[in-house]
């Protein structure tokens, strides 16, 4: 199928299907009572329409990868389930997102079996350690993509970095990837990635763990078809979201409150209000820029880590720079 072709139907869906869930009120995200109100620019009804769209789409363009497409639907089924409020309790969301998670290993044999981290490596060798500590890898990478899903585009605008940038140095280096399904990806994310920007659909719940489980598993792949590749270089381009995740839920444990619970203080909650006291934009556009900032420090981190891909020590240092850089522009922003 051309990429125009690709293009074009992504587009029509997204049309389609934002006018439809909007005309019957179904998955309306309610700007008046939506946590991140303090950063929409629009006080109408949004459609929560990001995870159908992109299901969709990739099913039309990937309908033979049936077990991955059975077990995205499955994913796709939680978030609609917490969009909708059919199940409210993190827990219960957490326990079936194991389950799927766990299933999906178990089926397809993608599990985590050297880290270059000597230690670890001797624990991967045990089956069961190598399921749970890929599991745990991917339960963070989806709930930390959750977490990060307050700013237009944001999500969108990191995994599309992650996509270039496995395609970049697959062509410099000639390593394996996907190449169909990655181009699939760039062009689902980056038609999706306007309409998101402007506020005609969200994610949703639905689409940020549709989305970052198929990054998990394009990712995880990527490293076991390549072992002369660092596993480190997956670590460092999925450092974000996972950082957030992990960050976050130390912040609400040092302040005695529930880990589970969402708050507005997450880094990209922090730029947006320091933005929003010294330039006097309308809320789209303090939201791009927020988005925009975070993705440029996260472009140049990748573009570095590409040129040391099989050295491990590099790419660990950068990670912990990229962490170290989150730390202090948080603590400075927030004292601001």
């Amino acid at each position: 199928m051309d990429h125009l072709i690709k293009v074009f139907i992504v587009i029509s869906i997204s049309f389609f299907i934002n006018y439809f869930f909007s005309k019957y009120n179904i998955l309306i995200d309610d700007v008046k009572k939506s946590i991140h109100k303090e950063q929409m620019n629009s006080i109408k009804k949004i459609p929560l329409s990001g995870g159908i769209i992109f299901l969709t789409s990739f099913y039309l363009m990937n309908f033979n990868l049936q077990i991955i497409n059975f077990f995205l639907l499955l994913i796709l089924a939680i978030g609609i389930f917490s969009d909708t409020n059919i199940i409210t309790s993190p827990l219960k969301r957490l326990i079936l997102q194991i389950i799927i998670v766990v299933s999906f290993i178990l089926i397809t044999g993608t599990n985590v079996k050297i880290t270059n981290l000597e230690y670890l490596d001797i624990l991967l060798e045990n089956y069961i350690f190598s399921i749970f500590f890929t599991s745990f890898c991917l339960l963070v990478l989806i709930n930390g993509s959750n977490f990060i899903d307050g700013i237009n585009s944001l999500v969108l605008g990191y995994y599309i970095l992650v996509v270039i940038i496995l395609i970049y140095l697959s062509n410099i280096t000639d390593l394996n990837l996907d190449y169909k399904l990655s181009t699939d990806l760039i062009i689902i994310f980056s038609a999706m990635f306007l309409f998101n920007l402007f506020e005609k659909n969200f994610l949703g719940d639905a689409g940020s763990y549709c989305i970052s489980f198929l990054i998990g598993y394009l990712c995880i792949n990527f490293s076991i078809q390549n072992l002369h590749i660092s596993p480190f270089f997956v670590v460092l381009i999925l450092w974000y979201p996972a950082w957030e995740n992990l960050f976050s839920i130390l912040r609400r444990m040092k302040k005695k409150i529930i880990t589970t619970e969402p708050d507005k203080m997450h880094l990209h909650h922090i730029i947006f209000l320091f933005l929003e006291k010294r330039f006097k934009l309308k809320k789209i556009y303090l939201n791009s820029l927020t988005g925009l900032l975070i993705n440029i420090f996260n472009l140049l981190i990748f573009f570095i880590g590409s040129k040391f891909y099989n050295q491990t020590n590099i790419l660990v240092m950068l990670t912990l720079f990229a962490v170290l850089t989150y730390i202090v522009v948080y603590k400075f922003l927030s004292y601001k």
